[in-house]
């Protein structure tokens, strides 16, 4: 039936100016859409390495498959100028609409992730941004999570003495760079940031372009829609091998004097076992010959002195061991605050004291050095107990974002402040050896333990005589330095 349909051409013979403006409109029209088609296709074809939003990859195709379908309908009615094939244009139009609804739905249902995605910026502020990211770092990445794609900087590139180009813009490419003992470890640490939002920041040995390993830095944060769902991550490169060689120099000379302090400790073990057997034996031999008053006191004072000696050299022992070989565990304060309690029994008895110790959260760390931390503390709060009023001696502790802070107070006799830091040194001494015992150890152990676990330590005190605070450090298991030195172990 449609043979008989007259084409366009008959409505416009009475008027030349409508045919032709009709005519040659939709002729520029068509080919205008069409070149914008080809356009758009080349370029969502060429840049399609750059990753971006999934949706605007999408709605980019859209609306070249929508123009292009313009473009043809207004072709098609050149045709119809002459041809009445109206069946075809009909077909054309209802796919043109159908493209049209599809495109409008889909911005509709993107348009607030698509406006985050799309950052204006001047030439200024862009060039200032790369400035301040380029100039600080080895570079920065971008990585488009729903596609995998990511793109590093020109400068991350050339740290590793890449080219651009030479290496698949692909979050796979980037994960063979690390290395196999590193890979499992920064991907875990990746993925816990954008399922937990885990703060990112990993050490990690990259492969250059040499082949060689390098350690960097690696930080990254996610973007994340209003459903709190991650759907790009970016973050900045850095080369810390340098940084990682002084580590590994201090590592071996640390480990070198712990040995040697060990190995002198135990070496000089032997010659007082003999001048304390030969004195004890003279005595015996001769007790009857050394009967003047000097005489015992001579006596009296090479043992002693003999004793004092093995008690450094033990306790010089126990600082070169201390921190060594962590055994990291997660456990409630608790059981190591039951365990200083139960070992320093007697001398809470005798010191009539009182321990409180509430409210103790979980804690990541040795348990072992951390009973010895908090023994340290307590035997030293009932050793500088003020007289006059009862010992009190309270354990406490405070969640932060990334570390639990653990307080022992007292109301003992107190720390002047300028001693504050003098205190934590080895075999230091505030008061006469007569008054109260000890080697002057016991704060140096504290802060080696707690230095060991990546925590630190501090004292705060009232006026003097008023008490003393001893508050150290414990990094989360997440933030624990501890933890990461013994996964590499």
């Amino acid at each position: 039936m449609h043979e008989h349909w007259m084409p366009h051409l008959h409505c416009y013979f009475r008027d030349p100016f409508v045919y032709w403006s009709s005519v040659l409109g939709d002729a520029a029209t068509a080919l205008s859409y069409l070149v914008i088609a080809v356009v758009s296709l080349y370029v969502s074809h060429s840049s399609r390495h750059l990753g971006g939003v999934k949706e605007a990859r999408l709605i980019g195709k859209q609306f070249t498959l929508f123009v292009g379908l313009c473009g043809l309908t207004h072709g098609w009615k050149v045709v119809t100028t002459h041809e009445p094939l109206y069946r075809v244009e009909a077909v054309l139009t209802i796919a043109t609409a159908t493209a049209s609804v599809w495109t409008a739905a889909t911005l509709w249902r993107n348009y607030r992730r698509l406006q985050r995605a799309v950052v204006l910026k001047t030439p200024e502020e862009s060039d200032l941004l790369t400035a301040l990211t380029e100039g600080t770092t080895d570079g920065f990445w971008d990585w488009d999570i729903a596609s995998g794609r990511d793109q590093l900087s020109p400068r991350y590139l050339a740290s590793l003495g890449f080219k651009p180009g030479e290496l698949e813009h692909h979050v796979d490419s980037w994960k063979e760079l690390l290395h196999p003992e590193d890979r499992e470890r920064a991907w875990a640490a990746i993925q816990a940031h954008l399922q937990h939002g885990t703060p990112y920041a990993e050490v990690v040995r990259i492969r250059d372009a040499n082949g060689d390993y390098r350690w960097r830095l690696d930080r990254g944060i996610a973007l994340r829609d209003e459903t709190g769902v991650a759907y790009r991550m970016v973050g900045t490169h850095m080369d810390v091998s340098h940084i990682k060689h002084t580590e590994e120099q201090l590592r071996r000379t640390n480990s070198d004097l712990e040995q040697f302090a060990y190995s002198a400790s135990h070496d000089l073990q032997e010659p007082l076992r003999q001048i304390a057997g030969f004195i004890t034996a003279l005595f015996e031999d001769y007790g009857d010959r050394l009967t003047e008053p000097d005489a015992e006191e001579a006596k009296a004072f090479v043992i002693e002195g003999v004793q004092r000696m093995r008690r450094l050299i033990n306790d010089l022992l126990r600082f070169s061991r201390a921190g060594r070989n962590l055994k990291m565990a997660r456990f409630p304060l608790v059981y190591a605050v039951n365990e200083v309690i139960s070992s320093l029994a007697l001398a809470i008895e005798e010191a009539d004291a009182i321990i409180q110790a509430e409210n103790l959260p979980e804690v990541y760390a040795d348990h072992t050095m951390l009973s010895q931390v908090l023994q340290n503390l307590v035997a030293n709060s009932l050793k500088y107990r003020a007289e006059g009023r009862p010992c009190v001696i309270q354990i406490t502790a405070t969640t932060k974002a990334t570390e639990i802070v653990v307080h022992v107070a007292d109301n003992g006799i107190g720390i002047p402040e300028k001693y504050r830091e003098q205190v934590f040194e080895v075999f230091t001494r505030l008061y006469a050896r007569g008054k109260y015992n000890g080697t002057g150890i016991g704060l140096a152990l504290v802060r080696r333990i707690v230095h060991a676990h990546g925590g630190q330590v501090g004292i705060s005190s009232s006026e003097e005589g008023q008490g003393t605070t001893v508050s150290f450090s414990l990094p989360l298991e997440e933030f624990s330095v501890a933890a990461k030195e013994e996964e590499d172990a």
